[in-house]
């Protein structure tokens, strides 16, 4: 069962406002997506939508399409606006003195473009030089995960990432490379449809350390 902090959220929701790297959304609508009479509203609008874009909504086979999409969009695409719902990212004393780079590869995710709303789908590696505390690898997926399921740019994904990484773990040694095919090239018309955009992140040693970084490149090539 997934559990949340939401005042670790809070914090971390001033942090990026302080960069300038939160997203642009109402965060008071996103509080109002939660109850119960606001998201059948939104149903019913986007269900008018529908009907005026010539989809017949009447019918028994469409009925619950307009439900069936809100409900994706509040409970599996952008559900990562509601800081209420972020991850708890409690860490242990680094015991080991363990001091080389912990590397999370090929995490798997997908998100929403946020010029079309159409997925973007891809891979990420993400890694730290631990300094007096650990944290369980599983979290690094979290945190991706959460800044995810919001609409988004792959640029500011990986910023995001990158830095809230930088504050929970105490360190500047952080680096995030995440490789993702974007669906709206190919509703454009694109003629290569198997093009993979590349974006990086690398903070403290990663950032002077060439090879370190080739290490973490290689890691898409295995």
């Amino acid at each position: 069962m997934k559990q949340y902090d939401q005042h670790l959220g809070i914090k971390i929701h001033q942090l990026l406002i302080q960069q300038n790297l939160e997203n642009q959304a109402d965060f008071a609508k996103v509080a109002e997506c939660q109850e119960n009479e606001y998201q059948e509203a939104i149903k019913t609008k986007f269900a008018e939508v529908l009907n005026l874009l010539g989809f017949a909504t009447n019918e028994a086979e469409n009925h619950n399409t307009a439900k069936r999409v809100i409900d994706l969009y509040l409970q599996e695409r952008f559900w990562g606006l509601d800081y209420h719902k972020f991850p708890t990212f409690t860490t242990m004393p680094n015991e080991f003195n363990y001091r080389e780079p912990l590397i999370a590869s090929n995490i798997t995710f997908q998100t929403s473009c946020e010029h079309h709303l159409v997925a973007v789908k891809g891979h990420a590696v993400i890694a730290y030089i631990p300094k007096d505390h650990l944290v369980g690898l599983g979290k690094l997926n979290q945190i991706l995960h959460f800044f995810a399921a919001r609409p988004q740019l792959q640029e500011r994904l990986t910023r995001q990432v990158f830095v809230v990484l930088q504050e929970l773990l105490d360190t500047e040694d952080v680096a995030v490379v995440i490789k993702a095919q974007h669906d709206c090239m190919n509703n454009h018309g694109v003629i290569n449809d198997d093009t993979w955009h590349s974006s990086t992140q690398f903070g403290g040693v990663f950032k002077d350390d060439a090879e370190l970084q080739i290490r973490l490149l290689n890691n898409f090539m295995q």
